[in-house]
């Protein structure tokens, strides 16, 4: 699995390999080539090959934040999903498209923390806290997906804990699916997504 560097948006930088996300430019000149292929809206990037019907897919991704500075306002820290092509770019998420199933890290008022939503169809699905909310506070996850086309769920795994975190239902199958990620807000935090080898 490999997100697609050249495809990526021009504020965040993808590894030559393709298996490192940044939320923030590299500062390699080969990535500073303007590309009208790239990502405008979506600061992310998604996998050069899709998953299709019929199948099971499994992956995972190693999430790593660091805050270093307080975050407000309900920001963004960082999104991973699925989507069909169709559905992203639109907006600076995927979640809430028609074809998009997504995760969202971000700063929640209520709790004053980095919190993880999983919602779909404006229904809550699973609510946590990351990481408190303060300058130097870190959070590393290793997050595994499992797509299963026949059945038409997105299931979230915590691989370390090796504990079901969310199954979503109902997922469209019907056009192929691409792993998204997305990076926000890189003066307040740094976000990396790594692709890690399960078996």
């Amino acid at each position: 699995m490999a997100f697609d560097r050249e495809k990526s948006h021009k504020d965040v930088s993808v590894s030559a390999d393709g298996k490192v996300f940044k939320n923030s430019p590299s500062g390699d000149p080969a990535d500073l080539v303007k590309s009208n292929s790239r990502l405008q809206k979506y600061k992310g990037a998604y996998c050069v090959k899709g998953f299709h019907y019929p199948g099971k897919y499994t992956y995972a991704i190693k999430m790593e934040i660091k805050i270093k500075k307080p975050l407000d306002k309900s920001n963004l820290v960082f999104e991973l999903g699925i989507a069909r092509k169709s559905a992203i770019g639109k907006n600076l998420v995927v979640e809430g498209e028609k074809f998009a199933w997504s995760m969202i890290g971000a700063h929640h008022v209520d709790c004053d923390a980095i919190c993880l939503h999983i919602a779909h169809n404006n229904h809550l699905l699973h609510h946590e806290v990351l990481t408190s909310n303060t300058a130097g506070s870190t959070m590393e996850r290793l997050f595994g997906f499992v797509l299963d086309t026949e059945f038409g769920q997105w299931k979230v795994f915590d691989q370390k804990a090796e504990k079901q975190i969310c199954v979503m239902e109902a997922v469209d199958c019907s056009e192929t699916l691409y792993p998204v990620v997305a990076g926000y807000n890189p003066n307040s935090v740094e976000v990396t997504a790594t692709f890690i080898r399960i078996d």
